[in-house]
């Protein structure tokens, strides 16, 4: 697989260190959502859906004005009000909020959030969350359409193990960090008003929205991962030829090559068109291949000049080259797409 490194180089004529096998990234402690395994099923019945188990998402026509916060609005839903005093959402501050509510033990909250890349929630929520039971309603993050944009809503979470309150979570990636983000909480943990919230939301509107196409490009990962598997029957050929060399001129050539290899494919991953929401994970993989290029040319010289201070320095800069690229290829995947 792409995101696994390479066996490490024999040792050269001199005593040398050999890279180290980068270790596997893992998922923050407590990470609960996890965004790669939510990517609608929808999609092939033609279109995207907001609300659960079917049932009509429209707010109730009949409403009180509406409330605005960050560029964004809703209508008031008959029955609700807006809050002069804004509740306060556990980890999640947020900016230019206002509230409205049908009730004191429920409502929904409007404002702005900082987004953490790539897991689409802020990096104040992340580990705090309760594992609940999963249910139907109970689910990891979903892509929903909301005003003709796409949004990621996360619904029946809990920072308690009892399930009280209950919150659900909106946001409407926008390419930057504030992001606009709604929040549904149930102060007894009930799910019925969460709907009844949800639904209020379903008619958020974002002045000047632009239309981010959240949804995994298809042509983007076959043409990266032809760029990628290209360079891994590479990377295997300069490995096998370093490690039967009988000398260290053939295991610097071996090297260098390995590191040409790197320096083709980031040029080519450069100029690939991934859609506005993978670019930064695009960029992360081809500054990873540089910088892994110019670790295995620096391995290739150390091992020509037979200097075993150099080629484990080199080493070392190649595992850290090679977690970097693990990295920057489990972000992408983070979002859904399928690569390697």
């Amino acid at each position: 697989p792409p995101a696994a490194a390479p066996p490490a180089p024999p040792a050269a004529a001199e005593p040398a260190a050999a890279p180290a096998v980068p270790e596997e990234r893992k998922a923050p402690a407590g990470l609960i959502w996890g965004v790669a395994a939510v990517i609608v099923v929808a999609l092939a019945a033609g279109g995207y859906f907001v609300g659960h188990s079917g049932g009509s998402t429209k707010t109730t026509p009949d409403t009180k004005g509406a409330l605005s916060a960050g560029g964004a609005s809703v209508a008031i839903p008959a029955g609700w009000h807006e809050l002069e005093t804004v509740p306060k959402i556990p980890y999640l501050p947020l900016q230019d909020a206002k509230a409205m509510a049908p009730d004191a033990s429920s409502g929904l909250v409007l404002g702005t959030a900082n987004l953490t890349y790539p897991y689409n929630l802020p990096l104040t929520l992340i580990g705090h969350e309760s594992a609940q039971t999963r249910t139907s309603y109970n689910q990891r993050p979903y892509l929903v359409d909301i005003g003709g944009l796409q949004a990621w809503r996360t619904s029946g979470v809990s920072f308690s193990a009892s399930g009280k309150p209950l919150y659900t979570f909106i946001y409407f990636p926008q390419g930057k960090n504030a992001t606009t983000t709604a929040v549904c909480y149930s102060k007894t943990g009930s799910v019925s008003a969460l709907l009844d919230c949800e639904k209020a939301a379903s008619g958020i509107k974002i002045s000047g929205g632009k239309v981010y196409d959240l949804v995994p490009s298809a042509s983007y990962a076959s043409s990266l991962s032809a760029d990628l598997n290209a360079l891994w029957k590479t990377r295997a050929t300069g490995y096998q030829t370093m490690k039967t060399a009988k000398s260290p001129g053939v295991q610097a050539k071996a090297a260098q090559l390995v590191g040409k290899a790197y320096t083709v494919t980031a040029s080519a991953i450069k100029k690939l068109k991934p859609p506005p929401y993978a670019q930064l994970a695009n960029k992360k993989i081809a500054a990873a291949l540089t910088s892994a290029a110019g670790a295995y040319n620096r391995l290739g010289s150390a091992a020509a000049a037979k200097s075993s201070s150099r080629y484990a320095a080199a080493s070392k800069q190649v595992a850290s080259a090679e977690r970097a690229l693990t990295n920057a290829v489990l972000d992408l995947k983070s979002l859904g797409y399928n690569v390697g």
